[in-house]
């Protein structure tokens, strides 16, 4: 029998790394690469489930557990050195890399499957329990009444978002406090800040969380007509993430008067948010229906009410522990047909 093997975990940096290796021939397979710190070899561990020792090729510490009769587990540290150099030690041993991403899951359907790599691409804990959720309910899934099914494409939107971050964009006047407030989110000094308008002249992101949500914040240049070449490249670079963006946040300065300008954010603002107010403490509310938070992004003052009203934004309506949800491309077609 062939003896393959398939990455279990997420390509990226990482505490440990998983490689899965199955065959009739696996254990024989391993043991030209590893060695167990007791010296002995180890086809002759066959009464063991977990092994430690050393990868040959790197002398790195790891270990290798044993999850079937012929499946096993290679454990190593994080990151791709390590993973590339079981890997490449493998294949040299004779085996194959699977690419059946399926076929390593616990999955009795395709559905569970489509889950089950999902998960692979997660980045919250929170995310994390909902994907939990949708495998065991897509592992038993009944979908006869076309009302469960339009109620589980209401949630489509929530689910596709589970494996990627929601884009957030912060636009506004130069100077108002964009570049401070995404600091002041991100809990370190991302951007550059400095009182000069036309500071920030190209989009500058950074990945986070809000309320357990995996979020990618982006501070955008402050939009104004004046400006030299650079400036308006940069502005018209804000537009763009504008028109794209899942939540727009609008931000104005407290301390000027008619700073709300609906065009500046393309009329797409979904929460304006009024900073600078450990400044002016009594700003003119902006003539919005929009959500509006008052906040010092240089105090902290407020910034909790926006992290609040950010998640409630993103996501309005959480679904019950029991809701199915799509959270594949592929799932969302097979609801609607």
């Amino acid at each position: 029998m062939t003896v393959e093997f398939h990455e279990l975990t997420h390509r990226g940096r990482g505490a440990i790394s998983v490689v899965g290796v199955r065959g009739e021939e696996a254990r024989k397979c391993i043991g030209q690469c590893f060695r167990p710190v007791n010296g002995r070899p180890f086809t002759d561990t066959s009464h063991r489930t977990i092994v430690y020792g050393i990868w040959i090729s790197t002398n790195e510490d790891l270990i290798v557990l044993q999850t079937d009769e012929h499946a096993f587990e290679v454990q190593c540290h994080g990151g791709f050195a390590a993973v590339e150099s079981v890997k490449t030690d493998l294949l040299a041993a004779g085996a194959i890399e699977s690419d059946d991403d399926a076929s390593w899951t616990f999955a009795t359907n395709v559905h569970q499957a489509e889950v089950a790599i999902a998960l692979e691409s997660c980045l919250t804990q929170r995310t994390a329990k909902h994907l939990l959720q949708q495998f065991q309910l897509w592992g038993d899934v009944d979908l006869s009444d076309p009302n469960a099914r339009q109620t589980a494409l209401s949630f489509s939107t929530f689910g596709l978002k589970l494996t990627s971050p929601w884009r957030v964009v912060l636009c506004g006047r130069p100077n108002v406090g964009k570049s401070s407030l995404i600091n002041a989110l991100s809990g370190f000094e991302r951007a550059i800040v400095h009182p000069t308008a036309g500071t920030t002249r190209d989009l500058v992101s950074q990945n986070t969380a809000i309320d357990g949500w995996p979020v990618q914040l982006t501070d955008s240049a402050g939009i104004r007509d004046a400006g030299n070449e650079i400036e308006q490249a940069g502005i018209a670079k804000a537009r763009e993430v504008i028109d794209s963006a899942d939540l727009v946040i609008h931000v104005v300065d407290a301390t000027e008067k008619d700073g709300f300008d609906p065009s500046v954010s393309q009329n797409r603002a979904g929460l304006i948010v009024v900073n600078k107010v450990d400044l002016y403490e009594s700003p003119e509310p902006p003539n919005t229906d929009c959500p509006v938070v008052y906040l010092s992004a240089m105090t902290g003052q407020g910034l909790d009410e926006l992290q609040s009203a950010i998640s409630k934004a993103l996501v309005p309506v959480v679904p019950g522990d029991d809701q199915l949800v799509p959270v594949t491309a592929e799932q969302c077609d097979y609801l609607k047909g």
